[in-house]
């Protein structure tokens, strides 16, 4: 897989449009004409240098970047565009008054301070798309290049908005599942959780989701997607607790999943998260032995075993073709 620049990037783009200081591009597959919106700020070169720098001096872990990774895949799986608008929202809101002041007036943005913005965008949804060889295609045009994970959230979409408002209380549950909601958690619900569902704090003081709530939920294939996703924030965290275990559980039986449909759900989120962390350990960094031994750490921590995670990988070089 090449890495992602402007010029292989710049065929996908369908229309970019400039608010202030935050570009939005539409990106769109040239076979399937499917669409994917993203959206990146506008930062003058100089900036961006200085940003490069200090990212070099601050070290974040992969789990952390996976946690804030995954606000691109569930935003578009609890209601697309409106999540993004209301983090925007939240953003822009956030800004005192001299900064926005300060960008308001800012000058035009250079074309190629829209290219570096256009790429970051891409970044932001890379995961829907993969490398043919010689362009980049939608990742549903591409068969097997599709993981389990993304297969089952194309073929079985949350579409009622019960189910939406549903799996969105589960997820606040196990993001609070230590009894507390931090800061931190709360913040990367607002990321993806869908403007219908209110606010992140109004969901978390609801009481716990009974069973009765879950099996009210739409019958079939979709109650896996639902668990699923549950699964994947719980993973992606330093460690996973045995309370957010005994959520899953609770989970599972009151949507009536039993045996291979909870264990697919299950497999798929932790395929997920690996997928997720390979992708910044090998593609972005090189497949070395350091690299390979910090994944078999972090699904160590996890509870995923080392011959799951060595299918795992496999699985995930195949896809990518490394």
């Amino acid at each position: 897989m090449p890495e992602i620049h402007y010029d292989n990037v710049a065929p996908l783009v369908a229309q970019s449009s400039l608010s202030g200081r935050m570009l939005t591009v539409v990106f769109r597959c040239p076979v399937q004409s499917t669409q994917v919106t993203a959206r990146a700020p506008i930062q003058a070169q100089q900036q961006t240098a200085q940003k490069n720098q200090m990212s070099n001096m601050v070290q974040r872990t992969v789990m952390n970047e996976l946690r804030w990774g995954l606000s691109r895949t569930l935003r578009s799986a609890l209601g697309g565009g409106v999540a993004g608008r209301m983090a925007s929202q939240v953003a822009y809101t956030a800004m005192d008054s001299a900064t926005r002041q300060q960008s308001q007036k800012a000058s035009q943005p250079s074309a190629a301070d829209q290219q570096v913005a256009i790429v970051e965008a891409f970044h932001q949804v890379a995961d829907q798309f993969v490398w043919d060889g010689q362009r980049w295609i939608g990742a549903g045009a591409a068969g097997e290049t599709m993981s389990p994970f993304l297969l089952q959230l194309r073929q079985a979409p949350m579409q009622h908005p019960y189910d939406r408002l549903t799996a969105c209380r589960m997820l606040v549950e196990i993001a609070a599942a230590d009894g507390e909601l931090a800061r931190e958690e709360e913040a990367l619900l607002v990321e993806f959780l869908d403007a219908e569902s209110g606010g992140v704090r109004e969901l978390a003081q609801r009481p716990p989701l009974t069973s009765a709530e879950l099996g009210q939920t739409s019958t079939g294939a979709v109650r896996q997607t639902m668990l699923m996703i549950a699964w994947v924030l719980a993973l992606s965290d330093e460690s996973f607790e045995a309370a957010e275990q005994q959520k899953l559980t609770h989970f599972a039986q009151g949507l009536g999943l039993r045996g291979a449909q909870e264990q697919a759900a299950t497999d798929a989120a932790r395929g997920h998260v690996l997928d997720q962390a390979m992708e910044r350990l090998f593609v972005f960094g090189q497949h070395t032995a350091e690299a390979r031994q910090r994944l078999y750490d972090m699904a160590r921590n996890l509870g995923i075993d080392d011959g799951a995670t060595q299918t795992l990988e496999a699985r995930f070089l195949r896809r990518q073709g490394m």
